[in-house]
């Protein structure tokens, strides 16, 4: 009842507070870190399902996030 008047559900409301852990994860994770190893960590499983959501959402792919974290601790 508490999503009804918001337009979404709990399973949308939980996966879209999932994705956010995701993209802010690479940032704290060590340089071994890979994207199954974040999707895991938050409870996606299937790794085309998380790449597919998750390029949905920030309309960038989790690798280039990932990628891009490490050019900036490489720079600091």
């Amino acid at each position: 009842m508490a999503f009804g008047e918001t337009g979404s559900t709990v399973g949308r409301w939980i996966r879209e507070r999932r994705l956010r852990a995701c993209y802010r994860d690479p940032a704290r994770a060590h340089r071994g870190t890979t994207v199954t190893d974040v999707a895991f960590r938050w409870g996606f499983n299937d790794m085309a399902h998380f790449s597919r959501v998750f390029k949905q959402a920030y309309g960038v792919t989790p690798s280039s996030v990932i990628a891009r974290h490490r050019r900036l601790a490489a720079a600091e």
